[in-house]
């Protein structure tokens, strides 16, 4: 590999580094009060309000009580789905 490949490998790795670094851990706290709501969240606002506060949050039963909300809210609002296709706003999760 060239030097100017070793170099840009690097530097992208230190960026990825870097920007993970700065996420801000999940406290105990945060834990509890995410394993809590996670699966009684039953709007899209409610979901997204939840992943905002506790996005870093977002692994094992916490990540399996916000499918629970998204299964749950997906059959509670199927039919007004067809009506919100153009309302998506893009990147809203990040």
């Amino acid at each position: 590999m060239s030097r100017s490949r070793c170099l840009a490998v690097l530097a992208l790795a230190l960026c990825v580094c870097n920007g993970l670094a700065q996420q801000s851990a999940c406290t105990d706290r945060e834990a509890r009060r995410a394993e809590t709501e996670a699966d009684s969240l039953r709007s899209w606002d409610d979901l997204y309000r939840s992943y905002k506060l506790y996005r870093e949050c977002d692994d094992a039963a916490i990540a399996e009580g916000y499918s629970e909300s998204v299964a749950r809210i997906l059959v509670d609002h199927w039919r007004t789905l067809q009506g919100k296709r153009g309302q998506t706003v893009p990147n809203r999760l990040t």
